[in-house]
């Protein structure tokens, strides 16, 4: 390969690298500000959950995780910490394409600290065109869509701890995201 080849192969793998780390993980067709789809599922902890008993007294915040992302193993700790400093303040579950039987050995394997809710069938999924892993919805008392927070990373987590806080009207936990990616990740 001669040296004007190679330099246009090069352009071209730098500029789809470029693309890809900075495209949206969030599709075009659910916006902020609309209403949220309505669902009702059982979670692993036996209790029945819907966009409607969720948000009766306050937000609530939907984190979706394909089961096989990539990132879960890192990203499942900080969302464990988030679900761990605001407890029952805030109201977090997580919609994991995985089946009824299998939602249980995920929660143990992350050692989720908030419900999980199976969508085998990618129904929730779907309805919130959530395209990669992990993307977490805030869903207002007036059951729209108040902010997407596409992936996980160190400004995505603190920018979720910041809206968590405000949604449990406290200040925001001191949450270590040591961990966290310095750009915002997703699968």
């Amino acid at each position: 390969m001669n040296k004007k080849h190679l330099y246009t192969a090069l352009s071209a793998a730098v500029l789809m690298i470029f693309t890809l780390g900075m495209s949206s993980p969030v599709q075009d067709g659910i916006q902020e500000g609309s209403a949220a789809p309505e669902f009702e599922i059982t979670a692993d902890n036996g209790d029945t959950y819907s966009v409607k008993s969720m948000t009766k007294d306050a937000p609530a915040f939907i984190v979706f995780w394909k089961e096989s992302c990539p990132h879960n193993r890192r990203a499942a700790g900080l969302f464990n910490d988030l679900g761990t400093a605001y407890g029952e303040k805030v109201k977090l579950v997580g919609v994991v394409s995985a089946p009824d039987d299998r939602i249980s050995d995920w929660a143990e394997q992350f050692s989720t600290s908030y419900p999980l809710l199976p969508d085998s069938e990618k129904s929730v999924i779907g309805a919130y065109d959530v395209s990669t892993s992990i993307v977490t919805y805030q869903i207002g008392t007036d059951g729209k869509i108040s902010k997407i927070f596409g992936g996980y990373g160190y400004d995505a987590m603190s920018a979720l701890n910041q809206a968590m806080a405000g949604a449990a009207g406290v200040d925001a936990a001191e949450i270590d995201l040591s961990s966290a990616p310095t750009r915002t990740t997703y699968g």
